[in-house]
């Protein structure tokens, strides 16, 4: 008897305002491969444009991903960027500058066995690893049920709507 694989599952980021085909597509695709049991689990989460950075700003669940992500990018030694940037903003209010973080139009964050294995996009001394590179390599995982049977019934699939190296996956 061969033992299963550990759980491997999939949240995926988007930013709203960029929901339409490429992005549908890739959503698409990874619905495809919750049904095909390639992945265990897919979680869809929509985050703003921006958000901003500074002292005086309450820290949203985005800028929490964010630092969790930036934590498994200096484990990985590697960068989230161009992924995700920084950029100043000036204001009005305040007559001074402020950061804010710019997230990438999808991002997707691979965990294995409950723990965080991959962020997507992110760049290596390699190149970028984007995710269309992951979306490659987790096809390209033998992981399906040995009948071909669909595994996941997509409409119990989890979405959250905002309220305000090498593949260790493999």
């Amino acid at each position: 008897m061969t033992a299963s694989p550990p759980p491997l599952t999939v949240d995926c980021y988007a930013r709203a305002a960029s929901l339409g085909a490429p992005v549908d597509g890739t959503l698409e695709t990874l619905r495809e491969y919750r049904c095909r049991g390639v992945i265990d689990d897919l979680t869809v989460r929509v985050w703003p444009e921006e958000v901003v950075l500074t002292d005086y700003a309450e820290e949203t669940s985005t800028v929490a991903q964010y630092r969790r992500f930036r934590t498994w990018a200096e484990r990985a030694g590697v960068s989230l960027r161009p992924g995700f940037t920084i950029r100043e903003r000036t204001s009005i209010v305040d007559e001074g500058a402020m950061a804010v973080l710019v997230p990438p139009v999808l991002c997707l964050a691979i965990h294995v066995d409950g723990e965080l294995a991959e962020v997507v996009p992110h760049r290596a001394d390699t190149g970028t690893y984007t995710v269309e590179d992951a979306l490659a390599d987790l096809a390209a995982l033998d992981r399906a049920p040995p009948n071909g049977a669909p595994t996941a019934d997509p409409a119990t699939e989890s979405t959250i709507l905002p309220t305000s190296t090498p593949e260790p996956w493999k």
